[in-house]
């Protein structure tokens, strides 16, 4: 994952670059769309991948969520598909099917060990929740965010979005909506 992430975290940045300067020629559409298929095909599990999720451990929960936000990520960011595309819908509701497997194993007030398990559940719940469509999914994302963020505050989350995979247009999106109410959530527990 780290790979494609890496790979993502580039093309996202020529894509940002051309935005600016303006009008891209014919062979600069073609290798984008010919690096962003790529990731994409890595990012799709082959049958013994899905096979080997079924109850699997927690770091597999982890990296589970992460593919599929990371898929989420591809689909907003570089297909620039809108939000209520039906696709990304079927990602939201798999994204939080297995945030639930995970919450399972591990209450949501109980810390994850891994700081970096930490920071890549955080994201792929703010992935998710920049999907979010109605008050009952905003609420069910603001309350794992709130959860998972401990007290920080929004530059100290973005921050740590940014060392993953982020934009700021994802982040307009997010404030808008979900982080209203984490900020709710945060304010009544620090009561």
């Amino acid at each position: 994952m780290p790979i494609i992430m890496h790979d993502l975290r580039r093309i996202t940045s020529v894509l940002q670059r051309c935005k600016h300067s303006g009008p891209a020629s014919a062979t600069a559409i073609l290798a984008f769309n010919k690096i962003r298929s790529t990731i994409e095909h890595r990012l799709l599990p082959s049958p013994s991948q899905r096979e080997d999720h079924v109850g699997s451990s927690l770091d597999g929960l982890v990296d589970e969520s992460c593919r599929l936000a990371t898929l989420v990520y591809v689909n907003i960011v570089l297909r620039e598909l809108h939000y209520s595309f039906s696709l990304l819908k079927v990602l939201k509701r798999n994204l939080m099917c297995e945030h639930e497997l995970y919450d399972q194993h591990v209450p949501p007030a109980a810390p994850v060990a891994d700081a970096s398990s930490r920071r890549l559940l955080l994201w792929s719940l703010c992935v998710g929740a920049v999907l979010a469509l109605d008050e009952s999914e905003e609420d069910w994302f603001a309350l794992r965010i709130a959860n998972a963020v401990a007290g920080m505050a929004w530059r100290e989350v973005e921050e740590c979005l940014g060392r993953v995979l982020w934009v700021e247009r994802m982040s307009e999106v997010l404030r808008r909506g979900v982080w209203r109410r984490v900020e709710e959530y945060l304010g009544c527990s620090s009561r």
